[in-house]
């Protein structure tokens, strides 16, 4: 699915929020003034600023959530089934300029992760550090290139997969060759159907940027199945996000009577994180993207009676102001991407 760099994002702003601030689940005490949590939202400053007016999770580079932490400490423990703990270690040695002994470092994750096969976790966390280090020391920059190299060796040799796919898209993206990634991917469609009906969900966000909307529409089945699929996916999500809100409450609640409790001595800070409020916003977030995506192909493709019916259909379950303007949106878009690159609007 297209949303694993989303959830990313979050978890990454999770752990970073954990490490700075110690453990969500600690003993609460009444904050100090200057604590890491901001007055207005009540989350971690570092969560907060990637936060929209409106309360929902804006879309950011994991290098700007990793840039936004001021707290986190230079030399974090090493947790090895933490996927930030790589990165925070990497950065530091960024800072101290000891270039080899970063890259040892992010090359020693990777390997491990390739070993264990955990696809999406061998490159993802570590490649916005990989890439700052890439530009300050070329030999990182090469092991980047060594390990597309590979990845596209693979699909060659018909050792392909979804996560594989994912892997190689970001390491495209990031190494500013997503054209590449096009042509892997009509290359899988045509040779490898299965296999690109997999890959669809990662590749639909850059197919929809390209204006390659007649693709899409043949690769995503019968629109009005896929829209059904994403609300019943968001319905789904919210109820348990919403159950986790809840549930965070009531742990709180009796936390605060324990603390109340004579006698019982002052327990250290620790920030109250309701990871359920971040849920439902990233949840919300991902339903609005996924359905102004399916707007626009349906009006990229000339099916614009259709787009408005979901239009529709997606404003009475969330009211998004992104969901009342898609339409138009998605015009506006389509009209640009028919314009030849030199008489595109600025």
């Amino acid at each position: 699915m297209k949303t694993h760099a989303q959830a990313f994002q979050l978890v990454a702003a999770v752990m970073l929020a954990i490490l700075a601030g110690g453990p969500v689940h600690g003993q609460p005490t009444n904050p100090p003034p200057t604590g890491p949590i901001d007055p207005a939202t009540g989350l971690p400053r570092a969560v907060a600023r990637a936060l929209t007016p409106d309360g929902y999770l804006r879309p950011q580079s994991p290098e700007e959530i990793f840039s936004n932490m001021s707290n986190v400490p230079l030399n974090p423990p090493p947790l090895l089934d933490d996927p930030a703990a790589p990165t925070l270690q990497a950065r530091s040695l960024i800072a101290a300029g000891q270039y080899g002994q970063a890259l040892q470092g992010l090359l020693g994750w990777h390997a491990r992760m390739s070993a264990a096969t955990n696809y999406s976790l061998r490159l993802e966390p570590i490649l916005p550090a990989w890439v700052e280090l890439g530009g300050k020391y070329p030999k990182a920059r090469q092991a980047l290139i060594d390990v597309q190299y590979r990845d596209t060796r693979d699909f060659a040799l018909g050792r392909g997969s979804v996560e594989l796919f994912q892997e190689l898209y970001d390491l495209n993206e990031a190494l500013g060759q997503g054209e590449e990634t096009l042509a892997l991917f009509k290359d899988i469609r045509q040779n490898q159907p299965q296999l690109a009906d997999g890959c669809y969900g990662i590749m639909e966000p850059a197919l929809v940027a390209r204006g390659e909307y007649q693709l899409c529409l043949d690769c995503l089945g019968n629109p009005e199945t896929r829209f059904m699929i994403h609300c019943a996916t968001f319905k789904q999500q919210h109820a348990f996000f919403e159950s986790e809100v809840e549930l965070r409450r009531e742990g709180w609640a009796k936390m605060d009577e324990l603390d109340r409790q004579a006698g019982r001595p002052p327990q250290p800070f620790s920030p109250r994180i309701n990871t359920g409020k971040m849920g439902l916003r990233l949840n919300a977030n991902i339903f609005v993207n996924d359905t102004r995506d399916l707007i626009e192909i349906l009006v990229g493709t000339g099916h614009q009676e259709m787009a408005e019916k979901i239009r529709s259909d997606a404003v009475a379950l969330l009211d998004d102001p992104l969901l009342q303007s898609a339409v138009s949106d998605a015009v506006a878009r389509v009209q640009k991407n028919s314009l030849p690159a030199g008489d595109a609007p600025k």
